[in-house]
């Protein structure tokens, strides 16, 4: 997946492979959140999105809630101050913050499958299998030596 910004009002998201950025900017930015630089949420750590979409007369927000965090459920006068939250000011906006939510719960998804991890077999138990194999009459003598030869290098 290739790196997308969000433009948000004071805020800009950027959604990886792993994860989120949210990068501050403006003086209103500052004032709320202070110098805190950009923040890195990994999918892994994002338990919940919320989405509000915005109005004709109201903005809209979107919150990050992480493992173990303690967001604010104030709604959208909350959200101005919460940092894992980005307003956005206009209906037309809706469209790429819901595209951002969706790709952010992809994200998630993706991060709690289970990961699969092969046991290494040696040459030994290789070897056992074409035997059973042979004697069992599903592999010829010929492929047998030719899978021994392929295995012993």
């Amino acid at each position: 997946m290739m790196s997308e910004i969000i433009e948000g009002y004071g805020a800009s998201v950027e959604v990886s492979d792993d994860g989120i950025i949210i990068r501050r900017k403006g003086l209103l930015s500052f004032s709320l959140h202070g110098m805190k630089g950009a923040k890195s949420i990994p999918f892994a750590s994002i338990a919940a999105v919320q989405f509000k979409a915005a109005g004709l007369m109201t903005s809209g927000y979107i919150q990050f809630s992480i493992l173990g965090g303690n967001e604010s459920r104030g709604g959208l006068m909350a959200a101005t101050k919460d940092e894992n939250s980005i307003l956005f000011k206009n209906k037309r906006q809706n469209a790429d913050f819901e595209r951002l939510r969706s790709m952010v719960e992809a994200g998630i998804k993706r991060a709690r499958l289970p990961i699969s991890v092969a046991s290494p077999t040696s040459n030994a138990d290789e070897l056992a299998k074409l035997a059973d194999l042979l004697d069992r009459g599903l592999l010829t003598r010929a492929e047998f030596d030719q899978q021994k030869a392929s295995l012993l290098g």
